[in-house]
């Protein structure tokens, strides 16, 4: 019975990215003795026995391997979990984001994610997501359908471009989504305000403050902290940023269902066409959001032919307010360029001298959204 830690090979090499949250996670099992945790001392029986007390479909059996499910732990603990017949894939929310121990937040995300496939399977939109398996609410963990060899679309952010039939049936979807009816039974189950705050202050919030939200944009990118305090000195666009998180956070209508995260990292590549997952942020809100932050980053990828065909798709599907969308699609890479949350960029993509022109693109779509 080898440990998880073991497993996922850290005593070989360090993945990218990873952190040792062993301190954080010894915490959490103080404040939830009955939590059963996906750690680095967890073994593969410890596992086994666990799935044997689910039981859940698709999930039994001897435990051959557990892997990362993904190149890096973001906000959540998700492993694969291989059987001699099949696999399966585990996902834990911890009381703070994976990738950054030291920043908190809800524990019980998971559980709205699990409730979004629910909703969209009941709309009938459940065939560009994962099934859901399986639900430990006392653990915060759910059990979902293995995607297999897919991948996610973060090579986007290498200098890899998405095809644009893709980007058609992403928007498509996402329109759809929107589109669908929920009763209002279904909309208060779903109540992630913890998620939602998460949201105002790490893309709204934070990114506009002197120092923020804590990262050393010069370390990055040298020369970037000068154009960063530019932006944030700018009276306009500061307002209107403000604005726009009013907007996030009090709705005018509340009908539309959001993933909350659309951006590629939450596309994975499948032979039979795009899968969309990681909806921990999934609420009923302005639609909007979830539109601008998707064309935020295929604006800021260099991806703007998909961008038009993903938007085109939408809006034949949907109607929306685009000029909206386009500044919550200019919050999205002011915040993502300056802010705590980072992408992997290379190549072109990681100059100063694109960085710079992103800022600007942001300026114009936050503070006249109508140009683009």
């Amino acid at each position: 019975s080898y440990s998880f830690c073991t497993l996922l090979g850290k005593k070989k090499k360090k993945r990218p990215g990873s952190v040792d949250n062993r301190k954080e996670l010894r915490s959490v099992q103080e404040k939830y003795p009955d939590m059963f945790i996906l750690g680095p001392e967890t073994t593969s029986k410890q596992v086994e026995a666990y799935l044997v007390t689910q039981k859940w479909p698709g999930a039994t059996g001897e435990v051959t391997k557990i892997t990362p499910a993904g190149e890096v732990f973001n906000m959540n603990c998700t492993v694969r979990v291989a059987f001699t017949t099949g696999s399966v894939v585990l996902k834990q929310s911890r009381p703070f984001v994976e990738r950054y121990p030291t920043v908190q937040a809800p524990i019980e995300r998971v559980n709205a994610e699990a409730l979004f496939y629910s909703l969209v399977g009941k709309a009938g939109l459940d065939t560009m997501t994962p099934k859901l398996l399986g639900h430990d609410t006392s653990s915060y963990i759910i059990c979902m359908e293995d995607l297999g060899k897919a991948s996610d679309y973060g090579t986007l952010y290498t200098g890899d471009k998405i095809p644009v039939p893709a980007a058609e049936s992403l928007g498509k979807w996402l329109a759809q989504l929107h589109k669908a009816t929920f009763n209002e039974c279904d909309r208060k189950q779903l109540v992630n305000d913890g998620m939602l705050q998460l949201t105002s202050d790490y893309v709204f919030t934070l990114p506009m403050k002197d120092e923020g939200g804590g990262v050393d944009l010069d370390k990055i990118t040298p020369g970037l902290s000068h154009h960063a305090e530019e932006l944030r000195r700018d009276a306009t666009f500061s307002a209107e940023v403000e604005t726009l998180c009013r907007k996030y956070l009090n709705p005018e209508s509340t009908t539309s269902l959001l993933h909350g995260d659309f951006f590629p990292a939450s596309w994975m590549t499948c032979p039979s066409g795009p899968r969309v997952i990681d909806c921990e942020f999934a609420h009923f809100g302005t639609s909007e959001f979830d539109l601008g932050v998707a064309l935020g980053h295929l604006i800021l990828t260099d991806n703007r032919p998909a961008a038009a065909a993903f938007l085109q798709a939408y809006t034949v599907t949907r109607s929306c307010d685009v000029p909206l969308a386009m500044q919550f699609a200019g919050v999205e890479i002011m915040r993502r360029t300056i802010g705590l949350a980072q992408l992997p960029l290379e190549g072109p993509l990681a100059t100063l001298d694109h960085k710079t022109t992103m800022l600007s693109c942001a300026r114009q779509l936050v503070c006249q959204p109508s140009s683009w």
